[in-house]
C-alpha cells in the first residue's frame, strides 16, 4: 500500500511540475495564459478576436500580448495602432500626446507628446555621461552636432571652416553635370548659386569703320552694344581711342572726351562709376586711349551700350585703325 501511495504522489507531482497555468481560461496555450476578457472557448484554440485581449508566456520564454503565438521575446497583437507601446503619458489620454511607439500602414511611429519635445539619440561616454548624437525636434528640424537646429537639417562639426558633410563618391575631379550649384551664405546656410552649372562665356565686338565724330553738343550713347542673355556674373571690358577733332575757333583751354557704359542708348541711363577719361588736351588731333572695366550680375537678358561724349573747347573723334581699336567685350566669371 505504501508503494502505491508513493507512485501516485510522484505522478501527481510530475503532472503539476509540467502543467500549464490558465487564468480565466480553462484551456491555456502556454506556460501562463491570461484571458483578460474571459471570452476564450473551453476546449478550442482562441481565434484572433478572442486572443486580442490575452497574454501568453510560451515554453520558450516568449511573451505574447494580444497574440497566443509570439515569435519573438516580446510580440504584440498583429494590428495597426498609433499607440502600440506607451513609455510615458501625461494626464491626457489620446493616440497622439504620449512618448512611445505605434504602427500604421507601412509606418513605424516614433512618438513624442508635442512639437516642443524631441527625438534624441545618445551613446554612452562613460559610467556617468552620455553624448548626444542626433536630435529630431518636434517641428521637424534635424540637428547633428547641435541640440538647437534652426533649419530642416543643421550640421555642426565643432571645427571652424569644416562643414562636417562629406560626399564619399564625389571628388574635386568629378565631372560637372547640369543642375544647380550649391554655395554657403554669410549665415552658413546652404543655398543654390544663381544659374545652373557654370559654363564659361566670352564675347568681343570691335568698332567697324574708320572714325566717328562726337560733337560737343551731341553725345553718342551707342558706339557699340553687347547683349548678354544668360544669368550670371560678368566682367565687361571696354577700350576707346580718340582725339580732339576741332575747336570751333576756340584756341585756349582744354578739350576732353570720356567713355561710359549705359543700359539704354539714351541720356540718363549711364551706369555709375563706368565713365573713363579718353583724353584731356589743348591741341587739335591730340588724343589718347582708355580702358574701363565693369563687373555686374544679371538675372535676365541685358544689353550694355558703350557711349562717348566730348567737353571743353573741341569736338571729339573716335579713331579705329591699326594703331588702336575701340571695342567692348565680356567674360562670364560665375553662374
Amino acid at each position: 500500500m505504501k508503494k502505491y501511495f508513493i507512485t501516485l504522489l510522484a505522478m501527481l507531482l510530475s503532472n503539476t511540475a509540467f502543467s500549464q497555468v490558465g487564468i480565466y481560461t480553462p484551456n491555456p496555450q502556454g506556460i501562463l495564459h491570461i484571458d483578460g476578457a474571459k471570452d476564450n472557448p473551453i476546449m478550442a484554440i482562441p481565434n484572433g478576436i478572442q486572443a486580442a485581449n490575452d497574454v501568453v508566456i510560451t515554453s520558450t520564454g516568449n511573451v505574447g500580448i494580444g497574440t497566443i503565438n509570439p515569435n519573438g521575446a516580446l510580440q504584440f497583437r498583429n494590428n495597426e495602432n498609433s499607440r502600440k507601446i506607451v513609455l510615458y503619458q501625461n494626464a491626457v489620454n489620446n493616440d497622439h500626446q504620449f512618448y512611445g511607439f505605434g504602427v500604421n500602414s507601412g509606418i513605424l511611429r516614433y512618438q513624442v507628446n508635442s512639437i516642443a519635445s524631441s527625438h534624441v539619440f545618445y551613446a554612452g561616454a562613460n559610467d556617468t555621461t552620455s553624448n548626444e548624437l542626433m536630435r529630431i525636434k518636434g517641428n521637424g528640424n534635424v540637428g547633428i552636432g547641435t541640440d538647437t537646429p534652426n533649419s530642416k537639417l543643421e550640421l555642426n562639426s565643432g571645427t571652424s571652416n569644416v562643414s562636417g558633410l562629406t560626399f564619399t563618391n564625389l571628388t574635386s575631379a568629378s565631372p560637372v553635370s547640369n543642375g544647380a550649384t550649391l554655395g554657403v551664405n554669410a549665415e552658413g546656410e546652404v543655398v543654390t548659386v544663381q544659374g545652373s552649372s557654370f559654363t564659361p562665356a566670352f564675347g568681343r565686338l570691335v568698332l567697324s569703320g574708320g572714325t566717328i565724330a562726337i560733337p560737343l553738343t551731341a553725345p553718342n550713347y551707342n558706339i557699340l552694344s553687347v547683349e548678354i542673355t544668360e544669368p550670371g556674373t560678368y566682367q565687361i571690358n571696354y577700350t576707346v581711342r580718340g582725339q580732339m577733332l576741332n575747336t570751333g575757333g576756340n584756341t585756349s583751354g582744354q578739350g576732353f572726351a570720356t567713355a561710359f557704359l549705359s543700359t539704354a542708348p539714351t541720356a540718363g541711363t549711364i551706369i555709375s562709376n563706368t565713365e573713363i577719361l579718353i583724353y584731356n588736351v589743348s591741341t587739335v588731333q591730340d588724343g589718347g586711349s582708355a580702358t574701363g572695366m565693369f563687373i555686374t550680375t544679371i538675372n535676365t537678358p541685358t544689353t550694355y551700350y558703350l557711349g562717348v561724349r566730348a567737353g571743353g573747347i573741341g569736338d571729339a573723334q573716335i579713331i579705329n585703325n591699326s594703331n588702336g581699336r575701340t571695342s567692348i567685350s565680356y567674360i562670364k566669371l560665375s553662374p
